[in-house]
């Protein structure tokens, strides 16, 4: 009976070391498991961000591209319409200023001769006579008419209203000493610089509106530039929320199948222990009876030790010889000398499976304080990583707001920029023929006031 206790408690002991091993192998299985798929969660996490930074860079890229392209083509298109429409215009405009530029010095040649010097010294003479008069008018009249058709026919050449007005002034003779023609100069030339003020008020408020208009369009670029960085950030921060998340998670279903497991082991176990301490103490109960009964047969003989090879029979068996012999006279009966051995024997044995069950219970009380200690870790775990749940789902939201301003940002930033983009269109159909050339029209004017001030003066009587 002791050497099937003794078997059963080293069994008992090896196959809890044996648990105990393979629980432990396991759990730096899982840790190891755990840190490496942590470590590749980490790379891949890196490379994701990077090639995420990559593709949005290039997307940004390809969109700016596009964008410069239709723009520039739009813009291309423009220009080349605007440049064939200025250049024909230009073209239009110098021949009808050539024209009307040949018509006034025409002018100032038919008045500038001896013959209208001559009409205009008798024509200003109070001491001429009604004759001279007279001829002098009609002399005055027939360079009237010449210069009426000389003006008349640059008028219907350069469709300039100023001359075909002249020439009917001229025709009707109704100059009144050339006042009427030196005012029609002076209103021309009032309004040529009046003309050349607006164009140099058109040049400078074209300047200013296009340099606001690149200014607006480098800040707005600049926005659009921080609100993509901001949306793309924001993405990869819920991205990597998200995936914490996840694996918080996944270690959250892990721990608990763990302590499943545990508590399922421990309950094996104790299972175990319960079968072992029964058999136990009912082996106890087994050897106290024995006891009892020897004790009450040979108390008064019971020695306190045994021979530790004794042969429980010997104390029970008597020898028998070898021969026959024939029966003696029965003699005084005496208890046996080695009886108490027996009884040591047997208590020693209780004392062992006693022993037994106390180391037992012993082990068992250690196991069940490992497997709390373990649940209590674990939950404790898992409450540190429910409370980090909270916490990156709360920072996914708020990010998620965030997104969703950046991106309306951007879509502002957008609009600005084709606004911006459609003002620079218009700017650039109203001022590149203007800015262009600004100091060929400008020239050409001057050239056309100092032309007719010098008409004015001709007819003023200034000498040539």
């Amino acid at each position: 009976m002791k050497e099937t206790f003794e078997t059963n408690l080293a069994e008992s002991q090896k196959e809890e070391t044996e648990a105990s091993q393979a629980y432990e192998a396991l759990k730096n299985a899982k840790e190891d498991e755990i840190a490496a798929t942590q470590g590749a969660i980490d790379e891949k996490a890196n490379q994701l961000a990077e090639s995420d930074e990559k593709n949005a860079q290039a997307k940004e890229d390809l969109e700016d591209m596009s964008s410069m392209l239709v723009n520039d083509n739009g813009f291309l298109m423009t220009v080349k319409e605007k440049c064939e429409l200025s250049a024909t215009e230009y073209e239009s405009r110098q021949k009808l200023r050539m024209s009307e530029m040949s018509a006034v010095t025409q002018a100032i040649s038919i008045l500038s001769n001896d013959d209208a010097y001559d009409q205009f010294q008798k024509s200003f003479n109070p001491a001429a006579s009604l004759l001279q008069v007279q001829r002098s008018v009609g002399r005055g009249s027939l360079k009237g008419a010449k210069l009426a058709a000389a003006l008349r026919k640059e008028a219907v050449t350069t469709h300039n209203d100023r001359l075909a007005a002249l020439a009917d002034l001229a025709e009707t003779g109704k100059l009144d000493a050339f006042t009427k023609v030196k005012e029609a100069i002076d209103q021309m030339v009032t309004e040529l610089l009046a003309e050349k003020q607006e164009e140099i008020a058109h040049r400078d408020n074209c300047i200013t509106e296009l340099n606001q208009n690149e200014l607006l369009n480098e800040r707005e670029l600049r926005d659009r530039s921080s609100h993509e960085s901001k949306v793309e950030g924001l993405k990869i921060d819920i991205t990597d929320l998200s995936a914490a998340i996840d694996t918080l998670n996944a270690d959250i279903t892990e721990a608990n199948t763990q302590i499943k497991r545990a508590g399922e082991d421990r309950e094996l176990a104790n299972k175990d222990y319960q079968t072992i301490v029964a058999d136990h103490r009912e082996a106890q109960v087994l050897l106290q009876k024995a006891v009892t009964v020897l004790k009450a047969v040979y108390a008064s003989t019971v020695t306190t030790a045994a021979p530790a090879a004794m042969d429980l029979l010997g104390f029970l068996q008597i020898k028998q010889p070898d021969y026959a012999e024939p029966p003696a006279e029965f003699k005084t009966y005496e208890k046996s000398g080695a009886s108490g051995g027996v009884v040591a024997l047997i208590e020693q044995i209780l004392a062992e499976t006693v022993t037994m069950e106390k180391e037992v219970t012993k082990d068992e009380q250690s196991s069940q304080a490992d497997y709390e200690a373990i649940v209590k870790e674990t939950n404790l775990s898992i409450q540190s990583k429910q409370a980090s749940i909270i916490d990156k789902t709360a920072a996914r939201g708020k990010a998620e707001q965030d997104l969703g301003v950046a991106e309306e940002d951007v879509r502002t930033s957008i609009t600005e920029l084709e606004q911006l983009s459609n003002t620079a269109g218009a700017l650039h159909m109203s001022c590149d023929f203007v800015m262009k050339n600004f100091e060929v029209r400008q020239e050409a004017r001057d050239q056309e006031v100092e032309a007719l001030r010098q008409a004015k003066a001709i007819l003023s009587g200034m000498q040539v």
